[in-house]
């Protein structure tokens, strides 16, 4: 065992799964998790336990949210651990400790705070579609379109949350008979022109919705995979704030010009095959990750510091036109086989 960490709890049932699904993608992984419970009413143990951790309990003359004596536990066991941590204020008092090797006291190990942190997805869906009429409501691969966005989030671990802003009656209708656990947001009136740009509704909806980050999709990416989704979570969050926001795009290698008929990223002198072009690369409009103040403050999703992350080109498929429905229904129909 290489790291031994006692946590001290009472009624942290709203903290501790995401605390231990901290401590589980450390660099440090083989970790022995004691958590001490000072009365708990809520389901903390119970959860705990489910993350295979050793609970024990202060008896009731010594509990309470003020209670971290580790003294007053009754049957400790010795920790193994090499390494021992500690969480909150908590004295030792006659921890039995073995004798070799000697356990010396750390500083209280080095968990991403950022993964205790709430993380809500935002998808905005229009009733109204300018070039593929009713195309968030219309059927692709055997369901509405809007489901295939919802099942893949729900799919998603690091999400708290999964909010849809929409005006569109079959949407809410839906939403409500086969996802119960998805908020649903009436949008406004005064934002359902179509003038009305993304940031605005995103402005409106983070108001609305309490979350430490918030992750943007739309219900027209239907191929985005779950495993994609909570790796650019993944990056972002161990990347901020050193990047702001998050935003994903497409690598394009092929021959581009400008309406001028420039060249902008090859010389036409030098006929280079396309996969050794520099790359260049597309916002695909499938992730966003922002939190409030940044997008408060540029009235932008991005913000001032963005890290690009790369999707692959079959998975980043946004349906904006007729084609790309067919496309997108054949893809999806193919995946299922």
């Amino acid at each position: 065992m290489q790291c031994s960490l006692i946590v001290c709890t009472f009624n942290e049932e709203h903290h501790i799964g995401r605390f231990l699904e901290g401590v589980r993608h450390q660099t440090v992984q083989d970790v022995e998790v004691i958590l001490v419970d000072s009365g708990s009413t809520d389901a903390t143990a119970t959860i705990a336990a489910q993350y295979s951790a050793t609970v024990l309990y202060i008896p009731p003359a010594f509990s309470g949210p003020d209670s971290t004596i580790l003294g007053h536990v009754p049957g400790l066991p010795p920790v193994t651990g090499k390494e021992l941590a500690v969480t909150g204020n908590i004295y030792l008092h006659g921890m039995k400790m073995p004798q070799k090797p000697q356990p010396r006291a750390v500083e209280p190990i080095r968990y991403n705070k950022r993964a205790m942190s709430k993380l809500a997805a935002l998808v905005p869906m229009r009733h109204h579609s300018q070039r593929v009429q009713g195309k968030n409501y219309r059927p692709l691969a055997g369901k509405p379109l809007y489901q295939h966005i919802i099942e893949t989030l729900l799919d998603v671990s690091e999400i708290n949350a999964i909010v849809v802003d929409t005006d569109s009656q079959p949407v809410i209708e839906g939403l409500r008979r086969d996802f119960p656990q998805v908020r649903i947001i009436n949008r406004p009136e005064h934002l359902r022109f179509d003038t009305i740009s993304m940031n605005e509704i995103l402005l409106y909806d983070t108001s609305q919705v309490e979350a430490d980050f918030y992750l943007q999709t739309h219900s027209t990416n239907p191929l985005l995979r779950p495993a994609t989704i909570s790796k650019a979570i993944q990056t972002f969050l161990a990347d901020f704030p050193k990047h702001d926001s998050l935003f994903s795009v497409t690598r394009l290698q092929a021959r581009l010009y400008d309406r001028h008929g420039q060249a902008l990223n090859h010389d036409p002198n030098i006929l280079l095959q396309t996969q050794d072009l520099p790359p260049v690369y597309e916002e695909n409009s499938c992730i966003y990750i922002f939190n409030h103040e940044s997008l408060s403050r540029r009235s932008n999703r991005l913000g001032e510091k963005p890290l690009m992350f790369e999707i692959d080109a079959a998975e980043a498929w946004d349906i904006d036109e007729e084609l790309d429905f067919t496309i997108a229904d054949f893809l999806m129909k193919q995946r299922a086989k």
